[in-house]
C-alpha cells in the first residue's frame, strides 16, 4: 500500500525558504546566530556565515542587519592588489555588530608577499585607526598597544614565516561589550633576516625563529642584537649556531617573560646569559650540549647561575636539554630560584657527587636548594643517564605531575636512599597521571 506522497514527500528548498520566512522575526534571527561563527567556534562554519545570509532576500537582509550578535567573528583576505575589499568588510561587520564584541581575522599574505615588513606596517596601523574610530569603546578610552608576533609554522616553510598582529579596543581577553580585536597576518619571507622588521621596535613582543626545517641559525652577535634593538620583548626563541668573540655590554630587557635557547656544537649560549638582564624572567628553556671552552677553572658551567643570580627573576618554570647538572651547579641554581613550579630534565646527567652533595649538605647552598622546591608542582624526567633522585625529590614535597620515561636508574647507593622508590612503593604518587 503506498503512502501519500502530500505527506512524506521532502520539503523543496524553496518551501523550506518559505517556511523560514514565514517565522517571527525575532526567530529567525536565533536560527541566524546558530548557523554564524562565533570566535570560540570559528573552524565549525562559513566564516562568512552573516554576509551570505544577508544577500539570500529583503526579509533576511533585514534580520541580519538587526542581529547584532551574528557579526561577531570575520576572516577576511586581502588579495595582491589592494585591501579595498577587506576595509569595506571590516566597516560591515563593525556596524552590523553593533556593542557585541567583534575579532577580525585579517589575512594579508598575499598582498604583502612583495612587499617588505615595513611597508606592511603603515597599513595595519590604518586599519587599527579605523577599527578605533568605527566603535569606540563603551568600557574606556585606552587601547591595547599594537604587538607583532614573528614565529615559524608547520604549515609555512622556510624561507617564509609567520607574522600576526595583534590590537585591540580593550583589553584583550576580557571580551566584553564593545570589545574589538583585529588579528592580521602575513608571511614574510626571512632569506634577508630581520632586516625589513627596523620600524617594529615598540610592537614586537614575540620572536621564535626556530623553524622546523632546523635551517635558521643565530650567531650570539646576531642575537644580543636583536635583543637590543627590540625592548619590548616578552617572549624570544632562538637557535645559535656560531659563537662570536665580541664582548657586550649587559642589556636589560624588562618585559621578557620567556627566553628559549638552543644551539648546535661551534654554538653557545654562554655570551648571551652573561650580557642579559632580564628581572621578570618567568620560564627559561636551555637545549645543547656545552663547549668545553665555556667552562671556568673550577670546572664549572657557571654561566646560567650568574644569570639567575643577576636577574633574581620570579622563574616559575626550568627545561634542561642534554645537560650534566653538575657541570652547571644544578643545586646552586635551584637556590636561586625561589617560588619555581617546574622543573623539566631531559638527556641530562645527575652523577653521586651531586647526590652526595645534597645528602651529605656539603654544598654550600644546599638548604636553599632544599628549600625552594617545595613549591615545585610538576617534575619531568626522561632519558636520564646515571639517574638517581635522591637529590630531585624531597620528602614533603606534593607535587601535581610527575613524568618519567627511559631512565636509567643508578644502583650505586643504597635502596634506602632512593626516596622516589620509596613514595612510589607506599603508594603516594597512585593519583598521578
Amino acid at each position: 500500500m503506498s503512502c501519500s506522497t502530500s505527506s512524506t514527500r521532502t520539503p523543496s528548498v524553496r518551501s523550506m525558504g518559505e517556511i523560514l520566512s514565514s517565522l517571527p522575526k525575532e526567530i529567525l534571527g536565533e536560527i541566524f546566530y546558530w548557523v554564524c561563527p562565533t570566535f570560540n567556534d570559528r573552524f565549525s562554519t562559513e566564516p562568512m556565515s552573516a554576509l551570505i545570509l544577508s544577500h539570500v532576500c529583503r526579509l533576511w537582509r533585514e534580520v541580519a542587519f538587526t542581529t547584532p550578535k551574528i557579526w561577531t567573528y570575520a576572516s577576511l583576505r586581502a588579495p595582491r592588489q589592494s585591501i579595498a575589499s577587506p576595509v569595506a568588510l571590516t566597516k560591515l561587520w563593525i556596524s552590523n555588530s553593533k556593542s557585541c564584541p567583534l575579532v577580525i581575522d585579517l589575512d594579508l599574505s598575499q598582498f604583502a608577499s612583495y612587499k617588505k615588513p615595513d611597508s606592511v606596517l603603515p597599513t595595519v596601523k590604518e586599519l587599527t585607526a579605523l577599527a578605533a574610530q568605527a566603535k569606540p569603546s563603551l568600557l574606556s578610552t585606552d587601547t591595547i598597544p599594537l604587538t607583532v608576533t614573528v614565529q615559524p609554522s608547520v604549515s609555512v616553510k622556510f624561507p617564509h614565516l609567520v607574522e600576526e598582529y595583534y590590537w585591540s579596543r580593550d583589553e584583550i581577553g576580557k571580551y566584553a561589550r564593545s570589545t574589538l580585536q583585529l588579528r592580521i597576518l602575513t608571511k614574510p619571507c626571512f632569506s634577508l633576516g630581520m632586516e625589513g622588521h627596523k620600524d617594529f621596535a615598540p610592537y614586537l613582543v614575540h620572536l621564535d625563529l626556530r623553524d622546523h626545517e632546523n635551517r635558521i641559525g643565530m650567531t650570539t652577535d646576531e642575537c644580543l642584537g636583536m635583543m637590543r634593538f627590540y625592548g619590548n620583548l616578552r617572549h624570544v626563541a632562538l637557535r645559535i649556531e656560531y659563537t662570536s668573540d665580541d664582548t657586550h655590554a649587559t642589556h636589560t630587557l624588562t618585559n621578557l617573560k620567556t627566553l628559549c635557547l638552543s644551539w648546535k656544537d661551534a654554538g653557545s649560549p654562554a655570551p648571551v646569559l652573561d650580557c642579559l638582564h632580564a628581572p621578570n624572567l618567568e620560564c627559561l628553556e636551555l637545549n645543547g650540549v656545552l663547549a668545553p671552552a665555556d667552562f671556568t677553572f673550577g670546572g664549572r658551567w657557571d654561566h646560567l647561575l650568574n644569570f639567575l643570580a643577576r636577574s633574581a627573576p620570579p622563574l616559575r618554570s626550568l627545561d634542561l636539554y642534554k645537560l650534566r647538572c653538575a657541570d652547571i651547579d644544578i643545586l646552586a641554581c635551584l637556590a636561586c630560584c625561589n617560588g619555581i613550579e617546574r622543573l623539566w630534565l631531559q638527556e641530562c646527567t645527575i652523577d653521586e657527587l651531586l647526590v652526595s652533595e645534597f645528602l651529605v649538605g656539603r654544598h654550600l647552598r644546599v638548604e636553599e636548594a632544599q628549600h625552594n622546591p617545595w613549591s615545585l608542582r610538576t617534575l619531568g624526567l626522561r632519558f636520564f643517564r646515571e639517574f638517581c633522585l635522591s637529590g630531585l625529590v624531597w620528602q614533603g614535597n606534593k607535587l601535581d605531575d610527575l613524568y618519567i620515561s627511559d631512565c636509567n636508574v643508578h644502583e650505586g647507593i643504597p635502596k634506602t636512599l632512593h626516596l622516589l622508590r620509596t613514595r612510589f612503593e607506599a603508594g603516594e604518587y597512585d593519583s598521578l597521571a
